[in-house]
């Protein structure tokens, strides 16, 4: 009995050392994104509504620094209040770190050249040295003749 007190105090502080370890520090992000639609495809019209499917590239900078491909579908309403749903995969560098990123995406707004949109991101996967890299925030944009461009922010974090 004697022995598992001692070994008890022993341990005890090891304990308080585990979570320092183990800790995560999130940090703000924030940049600009740049797309360039290269197809937009009908592919829904009924009751004054449409929806298109698009694809492209994406240009990000600030926090992530990369680009690669985007596709999204656009739920264009008779409202005028239209939906945005997409997601894009970056071959990007995090704070030193390089590797790849899956981002979802949605947002609203009305679909047409100069008028603006806004929305919420989420990194849904990531590998490479951007393995365990979490984070989310708002995004907000305007559309342009060849795509959308605009600026994000939100938090980061890499996991253990």
């Amino acid at each position: 009995m004697k022995y598992i007190s001692a070994l008890s105090l022993l341990l005890a502080p090891l304990l308080f050392l585990a979570p320092a370890a183990h800790a995560t520090m999130v940090t703000a992000s924030s940049g600009t994104f740049t797309t360039t639609v290269t197809s937009l495809v009908p592919i829904l019209s009924a009751d004054g509504n449409s929806a298109f499917d698009l694809a492209g590239t994406i240009v990000v900078t600030g926090t992530f620094s990369g680009s690669g491909p985007i596709a999204f579908t656009v739920l264009v309403r008779a409202t005028g209040q239209d939906n945005f749903l997409g997601q894009f995969t970056c071959s990007c560098t995090v704070a030193g770190h390089s590797g790849s990123i899956t981002i979802g995406f949605t947002a609203t707004g009305v679909f047409g050249v100069g008028n603006p949109l806004s929305g919420q991101y989420t990194i849904l996967s990531s590998t490479g040295g951007l393995a365990n890299l979490h984070g989310q925030g708002p995004f907000s944009g305007t559309q342009t003749p060849t795509g959308f461009q605009g600026v994000y922010s939100g938090q980061t974090l890499f996991s253990p």
